[in-house]
């Protein structure tokens, strides 16, 4: 036995694999050693190095060796800048390879098109995001701040299919583009959504056999149930917070006489094509032929009281693009005209309930560095019971009573309560300083 255990010790050690800083000392003045860079980030086909002055001389060796060693690698660039203005934009230099800073990134199953010279995207917080978006109970409504190109928004579609509904808020024209984008180049991922599984054997069953409509089904679906809003997120939560309300008044009135004035009640009410009757046939052919014959932009009307509402969520999900909806819910008459509208028409559809719509059960922040406090549009948007995670930048000696105290004060100040259900730090950012992550509820 002691012999044995003798050999094991013997036995000669791996050798140790060498380090990106490694080999960079092999071909570098030893000067520079002490302040090589440890590694690189990589976002798909670009590199991107952050350099000391010490070493800024060295950039174009340290590209080529990049490009040497990594055939992934396509293009090299150097962080020369920290993030600048309102919409968090890092100053990036070209150093060599292909001088192209737009790339495809892929991210646990997730592909993400962006340009790190004109959004703001960090690759280093992927298994961040992945922990935090690992477990949503069903049919959650999220709203997501600060969205960017969408990799939390996308991460939390990718981990739980059957969120019931997703707005996201991004300030930056570009970012909001990109994830738009980036929406459709994922929309493969509610193949297996309850859904979307469900709208595709009802159109088994009703006839609907072109793989044309499926393909449409799942992309419109994405964009009415996961919505992206490009704007301030302070004036977005405000607008996205209040009700949705039926007309007016007066607007119904009128509405009401004309169509007791009109004489063919059966297919024209205020000039609009009355689609209830043919929608409680259930011949799914005959339907489909006439919402395709009807205009572009043209306004149909439903009257709910006559039909089953989820009779009609897949001609809604079909023609969401092509047609603009007028109905009758409840007395009470609704427009549903933009994307926005109709991803509110849609989960009405199938809650059944227009005044919980525009809340939330959770709240994804990850707060820009150096911004004022977004705390107070929490009290807003979030439903009772909505679990928010906020994310903020403090040094090591207030960690974590800054960030918690400032929630409890600014949500008592607007008569909410509020359970912190625990403080983390999500990575470095400098000396004893952290980007830090506190998870808590809202209890009424």
């Amino acid at each position: 036995m002691n012999q044995q255990i003798q050999n094991r010790k013997t036995k000669k050690k791996k050798a140790k694999k060498q380090t990106f800083r490694d080999t960079l000392k092999e071909m570098l003045p030893e000067k520079t050693h002490e302040y090589l860079p440890k590694g690189y980030e990589q976002m798909g086909t670009i590199a991107i190095l952050q350099l000391v002055e010490e070493t800024e001389e060295y950039a174009l060796q340290i590209g080529n060796k990049i490009l040497s060693l990594n055939k992934q690698i396509k293009s090299v660039y150097q962080k020369t800048g920290s993030m600048r203005g309102e919409i968090r934009t890092a100053i990036i230099t070209y150093i060599c390879g292909i001088e192209n800073s737009e790339t495809v990134y892929l991210e646990h199953g997730i592909r993400l098109k962006l340009d790190p010279a004109r959004v703001f995207f960090s690759s280093r917080l992927s298994g961040e995001r992945s922990k935090l978006l690992a477990n949503f109970r069903p049919n959650v409504r999220v709203l997501v701040m600060f969205s960017g190109v969408g990799p939390y928004s996308l991460t939390a579609i990718k981990q739980n299919l059957n969120i019931s509904r997703m707005v996201s808020i991004e300030l930056n024209e570009i970012a909001h583009n990109y994830a738009l984008e980036n929406l459709l180049l994922n929309t493969n991922l509610l193949k297996k959504c309850q859904s979307c599984l469900q709208l595709c054997n009802e159109m088994q069953t009703g006839g609907i056999i072109r793989s044309a409509f499926r393909k449409l089904v799942l992309k419109n679906l994405a964009q009415l149930r996961f919505q992206f809003i490009c704007g301030d997120v302070r004036k977005e939560c405000l607008k996205i917070s209040k009700p949705f309300l039926p007309l007016d008044t007066e607007e119904k009135k009128q509405i009401e006489n004309e169509n007791n004035n009109t004489k063919n009640k059966k297919t024209n009410l205020h000039n609009h094509w009355d689609c209830t009757e043919i929608l409680n046939s259930n011949d799914y052919p005959k339907i489909l032929k006439a919402f395709i014959d009807r205009k572009e932009n043209e306004e149909i009307f439903v009257d709910f009281s006559k039909i089953q509402k989820q009779q009609f969520r897949l001609w809604l999900i079909l023609f969401c693009k092509k047609l603009n909806f007028f109905c009758l819910i409840d007395n009470s008459y609704f427009k549903f005209h933009t994307l926005w509208e109709k991803g509110i028409f849609l989960q009405w559809i199938e809650t059944g309930d227009l005044s919980s719509i525009t809340k939330f059960d959770r709240i994804i922040m990850p707060t820009p560095k150096n911004q004022k406090s977004f705390v107070n549009l929490i009290a807003y948007t979030a439903d009772t019971g909505c679990i928010v995670n906020m994310y903020d930048f403090v040094d090591e000696d207030d960690f974590p009573l800054k960030t918690e105290n400032r929630i409890i004060e600014e949500l008592k100040k607007l008569d909410k309560k509020v359970e912190i259900l625990g403080s983390y730090k999500a990575g470095q950012i400098g000396p004893k300083s952290y980007r830090t992550r506190c998870d808590f509820k809202i209890l009424n």
